[in-house]
């Protein structure tokens, strides 16, 4: 083990946690219901035979996303989803009568696409705005342009071409038909800037019955942003919604193993969304850039959707899959192979490339209540790496209804650090943190001994004889944004329509939810205190070498489908129970999240690891914490060691500027050791670059940025502030940048890292540290409130320099001068390069100055020694000068030096930067020069 636990709360939260954790209550309530219900078969009595039990008419989907980068001259338009989701033959059967699409504008209502299965497509013009339905087409769920807008017949058959395009029923045969409708946007509608458009969809359909010739209608109020800038980036950056699902998220099971909480997307939506949003530039773009993380469970069954591209070669009892190799990693528990799963998961790799992963839930025990009640399991969000088998909840769900989930975090974690077959697998912790003892018992939220395991555990891959890396890298802290949300019983379905048609005039709604970031807080407040804890860790068998264990953020948006805003139903999962009963235990809620709102930001890695191509590069600086997290803003810093000295050119100089990237956002290299920044004790002379790039669309300018300091041994606090909208806890802040500095023509802003730091004794890095920033735009009183981006942390390591040296009287003698060099942390006990150079009266560097050799020790590396006080091995450095060290030629006083050390490596071996002190005479010999404060 390497640290000890990450201090987490057990007070519950209250505001916005008190309302969540009522609402999560109910589920606990179900569960311990329905430990005494048993299974009512296949089909649970309902006033309808619909899946959904608490809404007595289907669920059709309509989406839309809520942005679309326009690109004037391009061909910019809106893709507009209708989907058919979960049917089953004999269960529900509906034929679809039309598909309707219209614009509500300041003059009306305005029809731009009708069609029915009476007759064809009727297009319209907007009488508000310049869209048109005329020029409109039609996609398949396959990314095939459709010949016509005829999408609704009056008959198909099953299996024609035709079938592939247009809809009459949907049934057993079809079970996820869907198709998109792309809506042209005019290059008038962005010619002067942003804009909205609203969008009304409806379908109409009547079930294939002669008890119940009825006409069912379903509606959609469809809000779209039209935004003529691209997201907020920076050159070369890419973004990810690291955290979201498709086509796969349903199943048409009626068992109460069965989970139907909430539908994904389909994988062409998906695509026109990521291109709507500005993720890519165009659809071909999609594979390798796009990420998906559906659930493990859904690859673990015979289930499999009836419709779209992942349906390739899946057939009942005739599937082919394409790699045998993979079909160990497919066989449940008691050796039963789930041909069905590995081929669905194969063609999600083909079509996700290397951005494809999967949200695996983990075991996760309820303690005592596991003799009533199950836990849903705590969810881990991995890529690039293996399936693993499993259900959707913790390993108990109802009394006698065991189903073992048997993948415990040190089993999962274990295999992805050990299997051959996938050498770059990663993961992140999804969601974990709650200050809810609730939820991390039995929901979502991971428990303290889950997160203890992870960030402490041995799970780290090796290369050859050397330990490389840890495959557990940090936390998806920031999932979703919801500044308007709201919840409600189910009891009366007429209410849910009202709500999944148009919950714009709800109050609750419409006043937004202020503390929308309060558990985006806690978790940033976990996350820092853990990082303050493992700044300085033992390897595994050797407690004297230390090293930093780094891990770090990211952020999605969980989105399940979600393209427009967010519906969910907790607790859909719960069949067994009657109908009657669901009603008073689930409950529906409506959000303004949406795929694409919260986005991980990355810069392609430069490393030679990372990969040849640059969205392999990407997913590599994902999973080395070389990334921000962001709902619109995106904030990049770096760290020079010292503004008076040139690492490249190794010249010491009086004026202050910034040259060295010396330290840089994430890791790299063996346990992610690199881009580390190592720095005189104190920082004084330490400066920090920081660049930024907004848009009107996403709250304009930054009003400020913190600076987040966390330290060996330091506690992370969050504080209460006063907002226009009252009051709110949010993390502390050790300091700040000024985001209206000038900046070069790069963008890019300098200040020194003592100004920024608020430290009485103007020492930034007094030990190990870690820094980070965080950026905001200024606070509204209506949604979304504000626009916000974290940075991962720049690690730091403080060296302390002992100098021992005559006092001065001319040149120092060989063997008067010893210099020691002393790491709080591990290093490689390699030969070093140190050099004295005098410096003129400029104060600048003076020829090569004079070498400084390893002092000799006994059975170890020359030089190298360690911390017999702090009890770190090969932390102390040590040199001597061999030759006469000569006065410098100035005549200021006092005489001054420059001292430096190169070829430094950390425990790993991973390269260090080149460090630099200044030395002046004085009455007892040299000594550092501190900057002034």
């Amino acid at each position: 083990m390497y640290c000890r636990a990450p201090s987490v709360s057990r007070r519950p939260s209250k505001n916005l946690s008190t309302r969540s954790t009522a609402v999560r209550a109910a589920w606990l309530v179900a569960l311990l219901i329905a430990t005494t219900v048993g299974p009512l078969g296949a089909e649970p009595p309902a006033p309808s035979r619909e899946a959904d039990v608490t809404l007595h008419l289907m669920n059709v989907v309509m989406d839309a996303p809520w942005r679309v980068q326009a690109r004037p001259g391009k061909g910019t338009y809106i893709p507009i989803l209708v989907f058919f989701p979960e049917t089953k033959e004999g269960w529900r059967q509906v034929k679809v009568l039309s598909i309707r699409i219209a614009e509500l504008g300041s003059q009306g209502v305005s029809l731009l696409y009708e069609d029915t299965s009476a007759s064809g497509p009727v297009l319209g013009q907007s009488s508000t705005s310049a869209f048109s339905g005329r020029e409109m087409t039609a996609v398949n769920g396959f990314g095939v342009v459709a010949p016509d807008l005829d999408i609704v017949r009056d008959k198909v058959e099953p299996g024609s071409a035709l079938a592939a395009f247009a809809v009459s029923e949907i049934n057993d045969d079809n079970r996820g038909w869907h198709t998109i409708l792309r809506l042209p946007v005019p290059d008038s509608a962005v010619a002067t800037g942003s804009g909205q458009i609203t969008l009304l969809a409806q379908v109409e359909y009547r079930r294939v019955s002669a008890l119940d010739t009825q006409v069912y209608t379903i509606k959609r109020r469809l809000e779209v942003t039209l935004d003529r800038s691209p997201l907020p980036c920076l050159p070369g950056w890419r973004s990810f919604d690291t955290h979201a699902h498709t086509l796969a998220e349903y199943s048409s099971d009626l068992s109460y193993k069965a989970i139907r909480k909430a539908f994904g997307g389909p994988v062409q939506m998906l695509k026109e969304c990521a291109l709507a949003v500005g993720f890519i530039d165009s659809i071909d773009q999609f594979k390798d850039r796009v990420m998906t993380t559906d659930h493990n469970t859904f690859f673990s069954d015979r289930e499999w959707v009836r419709y779209g591209p992942t349906t390739s070669g899946i057939a009942q009892g005739s599937t082919q899959v394409l790699h045998p190799e993979l079909a160990p990693y497919f066989v449940d528990l008691d050796g039963k192979p789930f041909p069905e799963g590995q081929r669905e998961f194969e063609n999600y790799v083909d079509l996700f490339g290397v951005t494809f992963g999967e949200e695996v839930t983990l075991a996760k025990s309820g303690g005592v209540f596991d003799m009533v009640a199950g836990t849903l399991g705590s969810h881990l969000v991995t890529y690039s790496t293996r399936h693993f088998m499993g259900p959707f909840h913790g390993g108990r769900f109802f009394i006698f209804r065991d189903e073992p989930n048997p993948n415990t975090i040190e089993k999962v974690l274990t295999a992805m650090a050990s299997d051959p077959r996938y050498p770059d697998g990663f993961c992140y912790a999804a969601h974990p943190f709650s200050n809810s003892w609730l939820e991390r018992r039995f929901l979502f939220a991971w428990t303290n001994d889950q997160i203890e395991s992870a960030i402490h555990g041995d799970f780290i891959r090796r290369k050859g004889d050397r330990d490389h890396e840890f495959v557990f890298k940090g936390f998806q802290l920031w999932n979703q944004k919801r500044t308007r949300i709201f919840s409600t019983n189910p009891i009366n379905p007429y209410r849910l329509l009202e709500l999944l048609e148009d919950p714009s005039n709800v109050p609750e709604w419409k006043q937004g939810d202020p503390i929308w970031d309060e558990e985006l807080n806690q978790g940033l407040q976990i996350y820092h205190q853990a990082i303050s804890e493992c700044l300085s860790i033992p390897a595994s068998g050797n407690a004297a070498h230390r090293f930093i264990r780094k891990f770090y953020m990211s952020g999605g948006t969980d989105a399940h489908g979600d393209f427009n805003r967010a519906s969910d139903m907790m607790a859909r999962g719960l069949a067994a129970l009657p109908a009657q009963i669901l009603r008073f235990l689930k409950a529906f809620t409506v959000a303004d999240n949406a795929y694409g709102k919260v986005r991980t930001c990355v810069l392609p890695a430069a490393s030679p690891e990372a990969g040849q191509t640059t969205e392999q590069r990407a997913v590599y600086a994902f999973a080395h914490g070389q990334s921000i997290v962001t709902d619109g803003p995106v904030l990049e810093f770096a760290l020079d060691s010292s503004g008076r000295f040139d690492s490249a050119r190794r010249r010491w100089h009086a004026q202050p500027a910034f040259e060295d990237t010396d330290g840089q956002i994430g890791g790299d290299g063996d346990m992610d050791g690199a881009r580390t920044l190592f720095v005189p004790e104190g920082g004084r002379d330490a400066l920090v670059r920081y660049r930024f790039s907004t848009s009107s669309t996403f709250g304009g300018d930054l009003e400020r940025i913190e600076l987040y300091r966390d330290e060996a041994g330091g506690r992370v606090k969050l504080v209460k502030v006063n907002r226009p909208t009252g009051k709110a806890s949010v993390l502390e802040a050790q300091g700040a940048l000024d985001p209206r500095a000038p900046a070069d023509p790069d963008g890019w802003r300098v200040a020194p890292l003592k100004d920024a730091v608020k430290s009485p004794d103007k020492a930034p890095v007094r030990c190990l540290s870690a820094f980070s920033l965080g950026g905001f735009t200024r606070w509204l009183l209506q949604p979304p409130f504000d626009h916000r981006v974290y940075t991962n942390p720049i690690w730091a390591v403080p060296i302390k320099l002992v100098v021992r040296s005559p006092a001065p009287s001319g040149p120092i003698a060989p063997g008067e001068l010893t210099v020691s060099f002393v790491f709080p942390v591990s290093m490689s006990p390699k030969p070093c390069e140190v050099r004295l150079v005098p410096l003129g009266p400029d104060g600048n560097s003076t020829g090569e100055g004079v070498p400084l050799v390893p002092v000799g020790q006994g059975g170890q590396v020359a030089g190298w020694s360690g911390s017999v006080r702090a009890e770190v091995a090969n932390s102390v450095y040590t040199v001597v000068n061999k030759v006469p060290v000569p006065a410098p030629a100035t005549t200021s006083e006092p005489p001054a030096y420059c001292l430096w050390v190169a070829g430094l490596a950390d425990h790993h071996g991973n390269p260090a930067n080149t460090v630099a002190w200044k030395l002046v005479s004085t009455a007892s010999g040299l000594v550092v020069e501190h900057a002034a404060p």
